[in-house]
């Protein structure tokens, strides 16, 4: 059966995702030393429980019958507010696959994003993993990127699958339209009031307080929007997921920790002696300037990289 995975559970379910990426890490070679920031090698409890409690991320997980019930496989899903949702971490122990588990916690998981309002889910693959790429077109998914990670002795895919309206939905929709068409109608009638107790009366102060207060927060919040290539916002993605964020947590954190210290939280300095990038360098060659901007480029994501590591440790 599957059920929510809650924070007690969380050691379980990290030892349960490990045991299964590690079969996926033997079969195409990757080491501790070669990818260690593979999921069978970089999953912990801390990071998995920052997911849960943090990140907001739905867990759920796979369970034997009895009266001991037996993880055998899970999944988290990340839904964002433009609409779109991630699953990761989907997977289903050595001795219990091909009997359909895996298909089952898909299904659920989609089931799930669906409910939840999504209209796209998105997941990354082992590229080189040409039966999963298959399984999952099979079940709908459609491949629409590769990206290749310095860090990673694979290619990393992208797959998406886009959502349907169903009838049932639109149904709904027409259903929910129907019955504020009626409130509407009936506002106009006189209603008989429900006398109320004191404590009602209270509870009720209490709600319109603490909905003042979620309106004010609201208000006080703003949207600020980017444009940036994708091979970078893919690159970044990947990174942040795997050091237990989300795009939009990175962005929190990284501006947040700017405002505080007054300046970036990492160096982007040149070293004492360089000359700024693009000046006149007697006698350099044209690439010359380029490969120094380029160094400070990839000098500042390593600090950054480091940034994020020490803040989600």
């Amino acid at each position: 059966m599957i059920k929510e995975i809650s924070r007690d559970i969380i050691p379980e379910a990290t030892k349960v995702i490990r045991e299964s990426f590690m079969t996926v890490a033997k079969e195409f070679g990757f080491t501790q030393q070669n990818a260690p920031r593979f999921t069978a090698f970089a999953m912990t409890e801390t990071r998995l429980d920052y997911q849960l409690e943090h990140e907001k991320r739905q867990m759920y997980g796979f369970f034997s019958d009895g009266e001991y019930p037996k993880l055998i496989g899970c999944y988290s899903l990340l839904v964002s507010d433009n609409g779109e949702c991630e699953m990761n971490n989907l997977c289903v122990l050595p001795e219990f696959r091909h009997l359909g588990i895996g298909t089952e916690l898909l299904e659920d998981c989609l089931k799930r994003a669906e409910k939840a309002g999504s209209i796209k889910m998105n997941i990354g693959i082992v590229e080189e993993n040409i039966v999963l790429r298959k399984w999952y077109e099979d079940k709908g998914f459609v491949h629409t990127n590769t990206v290749k990670f310095d860090f990673f002795p694979f290619t990393c895919g992208y797959m998406e699958k886009v959502f349907r309206k169903t009838a049932a939905q639109s149904a709904s929709s027409s259903s929910v339209l129907d019955t504020a068409q009626g409130t509407a109608q009936g506002a106009a009638q006189p209603a008989e009031q429900p006398v109320r107790s004191t404590s009602q009366n209270v509870d009720i102060i209490k709600n319109d307080i603490s909905d003042k207060s979620k309106e004010e927060n609201k208000m006080n919040e703003t949207t600020v929007t980017f444009r940036i290539d994708a091979e970078t916002k893919a690159k970044a993605e990947m990174l942040f997921s795997m050091l237990g964020l989300d795009m939009e947590t990175a962005l929190q954190i990284f501006l947040k920790r700017s405002v505080a210290e007054k300046g970036l939280p990492f160096s982007m300095n040149m070293m004492k002696g360089e000359p700024a990038a693009g000046a006149n360098i007697p006698g350099a060659k044209p690439d010359t300037v380029a490969e120094k901007v380029q160094n400070m480029f990839n000098d500042g994501m390593k600090q950054a990289k480091d940034f994020f590591d020490n803040i989600t440790k």
